[in-house]
């Protein structure tokens, strides 16, 4: 078996950092191409590889497909069509259902046809001085080099590593199958790394196609394309929507937050604790559990449930094993960090319901995969967005599902309402009237170069 090399891997592929709760990420222009590679050359050797398990602060970068631009580079073999197509491009805008309150005109950052981001420096810190610490480093450094880092997208890990709905967040990550002699896990599990590093074989056993350069180097190797989205989360609007749903009552609320989710607040998946709470850490963060022999009908966690769609595992169809084959061909790495303060200090569901203050929060959605079309578009466009997933009829993820449609002669149509069914015997209970919990407020396809291409590139 393969090995993957750590020393040449950005670490936030390989860790997640999840000991460095407190995190930043720089938006960066440079005005003139001429003054990228200098700065490279500075910033590359405090670049923090996946050889290094760093105990006060990390940092990696990513680059737009503008920055690459902006590094005047020739190809032999370019980037893939979604990466220079763009987030934004009317054609992606359509795949994601990216209209209305969630259209790129709208964002926050990221805009059609504004350049600003060349690159992401990503920061990770063990608390809020060291981050600021390096932060400050960092900024002297773009400053020396006439680089403006054009917005700051800052970030804290919420309690129990919760994000603002109140639901324990980033348990089910796929292992890598060159790292599952480090960790145990079930062999469903268990996907190529090619599916999120380049120069690692893929769920096909085929090379990803990586983009090379024109004197043969391999640009790609030990790279990545990250996604990038700034998700705004209404939080009184889904707390005020469960209680209205339930009588105003809070443990009949949660339940049926519990039902969208697919887990509990603690994290307890549904299909092995349907109506119970577990808070243990082995039901809490489990994860090696299937949907075709335990709840083949949703008749526990509801088949359009969101972590049922976002990885439907063993129950796509009547044979369960291609299911698990189909389901790791469309896997991505998740890394999104939450943004803003929580509503009620405890990040809990309780304290949510009865908390009187409205802030802005949400999630910086982050995943990494070797092929955007196959694996995070077709998770949003397939499975996400789509209103028949697993002989649904009416009901789009509803948790971050988007109903967006585009313009017809011009005209845009508002969102539709979504549903969601709650299987059940001998009779489900269908909502039709859930609105839209979550909004798109930026984002951008990256891509994360391995050490060696960062090198590369720099003039090293």
């Amino acid at each position: 078996m393969e090995t993957l090399d750590y020393s040449d891997i950005q670490g936030l592929l390989i860790r997640g950092y999840k000991t460095l709760p407190t995190s930043a990420f720089l938006l960066c222009h440079a005005h003139d191409r001429n003054l990228l590679r200098p700065f490279l050359k500075d910033l590359t050797p405090t670049v923090t590889s996946g050889s290094v398990n760093p105990q006060t602060h990390a940092v990696n970068i990513a680059f737009t497909k503008e920055g690459i631009k902006q590094l005047d580079l020739s190809f032999k073999n370019d980037f893939s069509l979604e990466f220079n197509d763009g987030m934004t491009s009317p054609f992606r805008q359509r795949i994601l259902g990216d209209y209305n309150d969630n259209a790129p005109n709208t964002w926050e950052w990221g805009k059609p046809g504004e350049n600003d981001t060349h690159f992401m420096l990503m920061i990770y810190a063990v608390n809020r001085e060291q981050l600021d610490e390096r932060l400050n480093q960092l900024q002297v450094q773009l400053k020396n080099h006439q680089i403006n880092a054009w917005h700051t997208l800052p970030s804290q890990k919420l309690p129990h590593d919760k994000e603002h709905f109140g639901f324990h967040d980033g348990i089910s990550q796929p292992t890598l199958r060159e790292m599952q002699h480090k960790r145990k896990d079930n062999v469903n599990n268990v996907v190529a790394s090619g599916e999120f590093i380049f120069g690692y074989k893929n769920e096909y056993e085929k090379l990803p196609l990586s983009p090379v350069l024109a004197d043969n180097f391999d640009l790609g190797k030990n790279g990545s394309y990250m996604v990038f989205r700034q998700i705004k989360q209404d939080v009184k609007g889904f707390w005020n929507y469960m209680m209205e749903k339930s009588e105003n009552k809070i443990p009949e609320a949660i339940q049926l937050a519990a039902a969208m989710v697919g887990r509990h607040p603690s994290g307890t998946p549904l299909t092995l604790s349907p109506t119970e709470d577990h808070k243990e850490k082995k039901l809490s963060e489990a994860n090696d559990f299937g949907y075709y022999h335990a709840d083949k009908l949703g008749l526990k966690c509801p088949v359009g449930a969101h972590i049922r769609k976002a990885n439907p595992r063993d129950g796509m169809n009547d044979d369960p094993e291609e299911s698990v084959s189909v389901s790791k061909k469309h896997r991505i790495l998740r890394r999104g960090r939450p943004y803003g303060e929580p509503l009620a200090p405890s990040a809990e569901p309780e304290d949510l319901i009865q908390s009187s203050k409205n802030s802005d929060v949400g999630l910086y959605f982050i995943c990494f995969n070797t092929n955007i079309g196959r694996q995070f578009e077709f998770i949003q466009q397939q499975w996400m967005n789509n209103k028949k997933f697993d002989h649904l009829y009416n009901d789009p993820d509803p948790i971050i599902g988007i109903d967006g449609k585009p313009p017809v002669n011009g005209i845009q149509k508002p969102d539709q309402l979504g549903e969601f069914t709650v299987q059940a015997c001998p009779v489900r209970r269908k909502l039709t009237d859930v609105p839209q919990f979550t909004y798109v407020k930026g984002g951008a396809y990256f891509f994360m170069p391995g050490i060696n291409a960062l090198k590369k590139i720099a003039g090293l």
